[in-house]
């Protein structure tokens, strides 16, 4: 009794050091007319926050979505340390910018996230793995809120907010149409943690109307934060990539303590098991970090330390999100589950 005393404890701590500011401080961001004098790394973000001055906190984009279902376009950079945003015009051309790589990453973080955290991994994805981040900027870290409220709150607005996702796609869809290959090379869609819930909305809404051909080559979800039992009958009609990919890993104390103190369920990101989707290929983490002792980074294993630290997880998440397919037969990297079709990643 006393030891799952103790974990929910931790959970707890866990979830309330997720608290933080909501939004981008006025005086921390600068609003640019023109790219001209870029000259350092810059990502696009589009957002359906509104693109306003909370009154209450001072800050950029505050914590709801658009009641409009309304989307910004931006082109944002760090320079010391202010962040420039240049507006950008909702039919411009995204390799207009490009940041010089060929493929294409769209990111969808997960909760808690604040624009600026979620700038800050955008230009991380984009550093490590060399290919051009769109992140989707989503309300996820309610100023007030902390921990399993904030959770909750967030879910509520990814499912306020899902038509305006649904009008990104169709964005990305018809960009990627009037373009070559050669132009746009591959695109993938990389969805982390509660950003996966968008996807499930999707489905469940019925906004995936002329999305039944290929928008992405590869679709990611990442340590999802979306309930394991019967993911197979939503994900089974995700049909606009080439592939999917569902990243899972037990040690994952985040998405632990969603199961332990939400009725959530167990987490797809957490476990793969039951019926399996015949449309998607499962990596399990678990043999890949069984030494890893630092359970704060056992969520984001796909940036940073992790990949860092560990060669094959590097070159998974380079190949993945660079659209290309993997090649599973390699004994170097990859074992096959016995009993499921999941297959281990090694060291």
């Amino acid at each position: 009794m006393n030891s799952r005393k103790n974990l929910r404890t931790f959970f707890l701590l866990l979830l309330l050091a997720l608290i933080s500011p909501s939004g981008l401080y006025a005086g921390n961001l600068e609003i640019i007319a023109d790219s001209c004098s870029i000259d350092k790394p810059h990502i696009i973000v589009v957002t359906n926050r509104p693109f306003e001055v909370d009154d209450f906190t001072n800050d950029y984009f505050p914590n709801m979505a658009t009641e409009d279902q309304s989307l910004t376009y931006l082109e944002v950079f760090k320079d010391n340390d202010k962040w420039k945003i240049l507006p950008l015009n909702i039919e411009t051309d995204f390799n207009t910018y490009s940041s010089g790589f060929n493929d294409w990453l769209v990111y969808v973080h997960g909760d808690s996230q604040t624009p600026e955290l979620a700038f800050m991994r955008g230009l991380q994805l984009q550093e490590e793995y060399q290919v051009n981040v769109i992140v989707f900027s989503w309300p996820s870290k309610d100023p007030i809120l902390g921990g399993l409220q904030n959770f909750k709150n967030s879910k509520n607005l990814i499912e306020k907010g899902t038509p305006a996702f649904a009008q990104f796609v169709q964005k990305l869809d018809s960009w990627r149409n009037s373009q070559t290959s050669d132009q746009c090379g591959n695109l993938t869609l990389f969805l982390h943690s509660l950003g996966n819930y968008y996807l499930q909305r999707l489905v469940a809404d019925s906004l995936l109307e002329g999305m039944d051909h290929k928008i992405f080559d590869n679709v990611i979800l990442n340590a999802a934060a979306v309930n394991q039992k019967d993911h197979h009958l939503w994900l089974e009609k995700i049909t606009f990539q080439q592939r999917i990919f569902v990243n899972s890993n037990s040690k994952d104390m985040t998405l632990k303590g969603v199961s332990l103190f939400t009725d959530c369920g167990v987490q797809l990101g957490e476990k793969a098991e039951g019926d399996f989707s015949s449309n998607a290929t499962y990596i399990n983490f678990n043999q890949a970090l069984d030494n890893e002792l630092n359970f704060g980074l056992l969520h984001g294993y796909y940036v940073g330390v992790i990949p860092g630290k560990y060669p094959h997880i590097y070159k998974f998440y380079h190949a993945i999100f660079h659209g290309q397919p993997v090649e599973f037969s390699s004994p170097e990297m990859f074992v096959q589950n016995d009993t499921i079709p999941v297959y281990e990643i090694i060291n």
